[in-house]
């Protein structure tokens, strides 16, 4: 998990902190706040996953938790098509035309990490598959319990995450 909040430049950083306000904007709106960092969390950790199998070296950045969002984003466009607007489903199409451009421009490039970008899209678009949109009814008690106890689960990866990078 802390390969996510590590950057290999300004440039790297500054890249994924915008695309990260965009996603995160899209994605925080139309889930609501605990189910996004339920998304977040595990579109990084399936990222990181598929870049440990898939890399020769170490990996850095939150471009997999990005895609992840990407992902996500994609699957509320393409799923609630006939109860969202005719713009917004546009929306969901550039965002599959900036994931093939970024992962085909990966295939160029030595040092992206294509595997975490996959992963986390992966990862995002199943995530997504079981979230509920909040932006178009409310989120219902059973489900909010459970992102709860996902939230939970998120906040002892992230205890168990910096104890190891303190040398616990």
């Amino acid at each position: 998990m802390s390969a996510t909040l590590l950057h290999g430049s300004l440039d790297h950083l500054l890249g994924n902190a915008i695309a990260l306000f965009i996603l995160g904007m899209v994605c925080e709106h139309a889930f609501g706040r605990g189910q996004f960092v339920v998304l977040y969390m595990a579109s990084g950790l399936a990222g990181s996953l598929v870049s440990l199998m898939t890399s020769p070296g170490p990996s850095v950045g939150a471009s997999g938790a990005i895609f992840g969002l990407q992902g996500a984003a994609i699957v509320l466009f393409r799923t609630q098509r006939d109860r969202l607007l005719l713009r917004d489903r546009r929306v969901g199409f550039v965002l599959l035309i900036w994931a093939i451009y970024t992962i085909a421009g990966g295939l160029l490039t030595p040092l992206i990490d294509n595997g975490a970008h996959v992963g986390g899209a992966l990862g995002g678009t199943l995530v997504a598959r079981r979230l509920h949109p909040v932006v178009l009814a409310p989120l219902p008690a059973e489900q909010a319990a459970r992102v709860r106890r996902l939230l939970w689960l998120v906040a002892a990866m992230l205890v168990y995450t910096a104890w190891g990078r303190m040398g616990g």
